[in-house]
């Protein structure tokens, strides 16, 4: 029997990337400042790389990590800073920064299916599944 204060939340199936496209006009979200165009390293981004990242040979900055992040071409071409963003990062720290504006739903889809462990992490695909849109066609 499993102790009382662990969630169950039951298997998910990463849908494609392009079901994520789009969601940022549709989201709640406060779009990022205007200084601040999307993919630009952001305070969680930085928090993250910067505390949990010492013992990388090669560290990857944040400008990296969000770079990559922007489009779903970029997220298959570069998949080390994604990698490490999504070793590291809490499920909390993953959606704050994309709240933030740091990198699209898409691109972290296509990064994720492409992770060897976080890709089949419930709670994190349970939360893109409820973003995914429902009609969405690939290109």
């Amino acid at each position: 029997m499993d102790p009382p204060y662990q969630r169950r939340v039951p298997p998910q199936t990463l849908a494609p990337a392009y079901a994520y496209r789009g969601y940022v006009e549709r989201s709640f979200a406060a779009p990022p400042p205007p200084h601040a165009p999307l993919g630009s390293p952001t305070p969680t981004v930085r928090r993250v790389l910067a505390t949990r990242c010492a013992g990388y040979a090669a560290k990857p900055t944040p400008e990296g990590v969000c770079r990559c992040l922007t489009s779903i071409e970029r997220a298959r071409g570069c998949p080390g800073p994604a990698r490490v963003w999504l070793t590291e990062a809490s499920l909390e720290e993953i959606i704050d920064a994309w709240l933030e504006g740091a990198y699209r739903l898409d691109a972290l889809a296509e990064a994720l299916r492409a992770h060897p462990t976080r890709r089949n992490d419930p709670e994190l695909l349970a939360w893109l599944n409820t973003l995914k849109h429902p009609h969405a066609q690939p290109d």
